[in-house]
């Protein structure tokens, strides 16, 4: 046998080294006597018991344990009457474990006319633990809750929040009573801790269905995390106007929904996170940048009241507004720094141009769970309203300027141009208000005597040619006009920067 070469061997040993030595960081140990699957990677740890249950019993991520005690991991629905889930089988499931995989068939339980069976597949890398769950349903059901799968962490403040699919946050520190809940459509969530520096991200895809996801806080102080898939937009629940998504004193914040017969598929992706590499700002001279990264991953975001309603209040508040005539919605993209807040921000706009957006090009002013602050009759299907403090005009240049200054952080021409003709009527709409041709466009009102506001300052009874708002329009006229240029369009370009 040929001997390998003196330079060869120590390449050789290093390479085999590294080989298993990546090969280690994935594991699959099966102990048939107590029923247990642990299983991960370097970053994730998970421990499945499958003695008359299917149910991840233990996880750890970054070796902080997450879930430890009572709870874990599992798939759980929920009648009006009474509930069942994969906590509880008559039998014990199959388990076929291949290499860097392994499947669980015959999850069986619920009423027996239903006929709920489900089939889990792990897929384990280095990178991530792929998570799919196959389920097939016999008959109809009405569903109070449902979780696919639910999560049941160990305490509230396992997490500091988490980061949402759209560039959202569910904040668990205004998560401040037992069974407060939160509710949003979204098909990721980055869970964090801030002072770990650990973070656990968890994608759901489900193919043809819609992703919610709630977070609560147990009268057991658990972080209750909870996936729903269904054919449709879940429904708030609670209120006659059915928009809150967050409640107090309570736990199942979408009202029910028929899950019906067929087969289902979807799939969990769990990854490790390092959240300071991620979401952290570095160092900033003169600035402590840990703070300034926890206000901006904070603060900053909780405004995002769920998939499509951006604003700069916060979820948490009893009515949960929105304001439209908000015009540094987009600039605070600059600072959270994140994708997903902006292409978040942009399918916000294009829903705005579609829903709060009227003929005449008057753009509604303001968004709420409830209608106590609304002009009487002028709540849309959608939610959109005239706030009672009277007709706030800078929201016609707001969503212009939120436009063009989103425009400006990702260069999308195309995106653009689906906006070109509706904010051409939003500011056509403000620039017919100048009756005396003076360049000063005038409010609702004429005078204060009025005891009406016309700007974001709602109680302010500013009127006639408020300088706020003239303010505002030129800032978005200077924009626009460029956007104008832009799209070939010189004549509209030149009159609105004219106007400016």
């Amino acid at each position: 046998m040929k001997c390998l070469s003196k330079r060869f061997t120590p390449v050789f040993l290093i390479c085999l080294f590294v080989l298993q030595a990546k090969a280690q960081t994935i594991y699959i140990e099966n102990d048939a006597i107590s029923k247990e699957i642990t299983f991960g990677n370097s970053k994730m740890k998970l421990t499945l018991n499958y003695d008359h249950q299917c149910v991840l019993t233990h996880c750890s991520v970054n070796g902080q344990e997450v879930i430890s005690r009572a709870g874990g991991i599992f798939t759980e629905l929920r009648s009006s009457e009474t509930s069942f889930s994969s906590r509880s089988l008559e039998r014990d499931p199959v388990i076929r474990i291949k290499e860097g995989r392994f499947e669980i068939d015959k999850i069986n339980y619920g009423p027996e006319q239903a006929g709920i069976k489900e089939t889990w597949l792990f897929h384990i890398s280095d990178t991530n633990i792929r998570f799919s769950i196959e389920r097939t349903v016999r008959q109809p059901l009405v569903l109070h809750e449902a979780g696919f799968p639910s999560f049941q962490f160990d305490r509230i403040d396992t997490w500091d929040g988490a980061f949402l699919g759209h560039g959202g946050l569910a904040w668990f520190y205004l998560f401040n009573q037992p069974d407060c809940t939160y509710g949003v459509h979204t098909n990721q969530s980055v869970f964090w801790n801030a002072d770990t520096g650990n973070a656990m991200k968890i994608d759901v895809q489900a193919p043809g269905q819609t992703v919610a996801m709630k977070y609560s806080r147990s009268d057991k102080d658990q972080l209750i995390y909870q996936v729903t898939v269904a054919a449709n937009e879940m429904n708030p629940r609670y209120e006659k106007e059915k928009r809150s998504r967050f409640i107090r004193g309570k736990t199942d914040v979408w009202d029910d929904f028929t899950l019906a017969p067929g087969k289902y598929s979807q799939t969990v992706t769990l990854s490790y996170v390092d959240y300071h590499d991620t979401y952290g700002r570095g160092d900033l001279v003169g600035l402590d940048g840990q703070e300034v990264s926890q206000l901006l991953n904070t603060v900053a975001r909780i405004g995002v009241i769920d998939r499509n309603l951006f604003g700069g209040n916060s979820w948490h508040t009893p009515y949960g507004p929105i304001c439209l005539h908000e015009q540094y919605i987009a600039q605070f993209a600059i600072g959270i720094n994140d994708p997903a807040y902006v292409s978040g921000y942009q399918q916000c706009l294009d829903y705005y141009r579609d829903h709060a957006i009227q003929p005449d090009g008057r753009v509604i002013a303001r968004w709420a769970y409830l209608d106590e602050d609304a002009i009487p009759g002028t709540v849309n299907e959608w939610g959109f309203y005239e706030a009672q403090w009277g007709y706030l005009m800078d929201s016609n240049a707001d969503f212009v300027a939120n436009v063009a200054q989103v425009f400006d952080l990702t260069g999308d021409l195309g995106w653009v141009a689906g906006h070109k003709e509706t904010c051409e009527r939003a500011l056509d709409y403000l620039l017919r208000r100048d009756s005396n041709g003076n360049h000063l466009v005038e409010m609702m009102t004429n005078s204060q005597t009025e005891r009406r506001g016309s700007d974001w300052i709602d109680i302010i009874w500013a009127s006639f040619e408020n300088a706020f708002v003239n303010a505002k329009l030129y800032y978005a006229l200077t924009l626009w006009s460029r956007v104008e240029a832009l799209l070939n369009d010189e004549v509209k370009a030149a009159d609105y920067a004219r106007y400016a």
